[in-house]
């Protein structure tokens, strides 16, 4: 495959990544003065740019879709006129700072080799795609790389399960999030544990690591450190009550007899599309129908509650 440059063809890539100094340090800019300065660009617009007004809209088309729980809900398609100031007889488009900013502050801070602000020191950078790929090693022999298939085993991170307020299951390894990030790449020994479950006729099988490092242990592999999961995945909110991840309670007041009831709905969501469920009497079976979609979107990576 051989490359070629044009001046009339454009490719904007969002994610073109430059590798920066590891040494660099975040410090806080305390002294007056310090955080002070202007630098002066012009801006070309190289594609369409489209900047909504939404205070200046008007409906163009309806439709209507139904949700898993059989609700059907109507929703409105607006069009939008491009961001503006002034009145009818002066209208001038305009490009609110907020929408530069950020692409001028990360193009400031490349070109300056500045710090990662939003990264913690102790953080293994990962990217995600939205759809999960099978787990496998590349490896370079001599001027060649081979691709093997291979198989995740996951253990336990401590700083994860004292977030959620879970405890460690005693039949799976753990270690705390540094440990495994400084052990990224190297060799490691272990067993494995496997468990399976039956979910909706379905039978799903976990892969988890135990004994590792131990004497006892017999299976070769390498540590691999994914991404970060921030305690606002899989934690039971403040405000939930049911003890289930994905599962909410809701009051219902009958109009006969005026009693609130209780009962609960689960919802679930995946590349940015929400599931809802219907309603269920009990929690149970919320966290039921949480965990048998969660297997169907997720397969062997999805998180399921343990049911009471």
């Amino acid at each position: 495959m051989s490359y070629s440059f044009s001046n009339s063809k454009y490719f904007i890539n969002p994610y073109t990544f430059v590798e920066g100094e590891e040494t660099k340090k975040y410090e806080g800019m305390t002294k007056n003065g310090s955080n002070t300065g202007v630098f002066t660009c012009r801006l070309y617009p190289k594609t369409p740019i489209l900047v909504p007004d939404p205070f200046d809209k008007k409906v163009f088309r309806e439709s209507i879709s139904t949700s898993d729980s059989g609700e059907e809900r109507k929703t409105k398609h607006y069009s939008y006129k491009f961001l503006h100031i002034g009145d009818e007889k002066n209208i001038k488009p305009i490009i609110p700072g907020s929408s530069i900013r950020g692409p001028l502050r990360n193009m400031y801070e490349t070109l300056t080799d500045s710090c990662y602000a939003t990264a913690r020191p102790d953080q293994y950078i990962t990217a995600r795609p939205k759809r999960a790929f099978e787990p496998g090693l590349l490896k370079k022999t001599g001027n060649n790389w081979r691709l093997y298939s291979a198989r995740r085993y996951k253990f336990q991170i401590d700083e994860y399960f004292a977030k959620i307020g879970k405890g460690l299951d005693p039949s799976i390894s753990s270690m705390t999030y540094k440990a495994a990030v400084g052990n990224y790449g190297k060799d490691v020994r272990f067993n494995k544990h496997i468990v399976t479950t039956t979910v909706k006729g379905r039978e799903i099988t976990q892969y988890f690591a135990k004994d590792i490092g131990s004497k006892t242990a017999v299976e070769d592999g390498y540590y691999y450190v994914g991404e970060y999961i921030s305690n606002k995945k899989y934690v039971i909110n403040k405000h939930n009550k049911t003890g289930y991840v994905g599962v909410r309670e809701r009051k219902y007041v009958s109009k006969t007899t005026n009693k609130i009831s209780i009962k609960y709905i689960a919802y679930i969501q995946k590349d940015g599309k929400r599931y809802t469920s219907k309603v269920f009497k009990t929690k149970n079976e919320a966290a039921q129908w949480y965990n048998d979609k969660a297997v169907e979107l997720f397969g062997e990576n999805a998180y399921l509650n343990k049911i009471e």
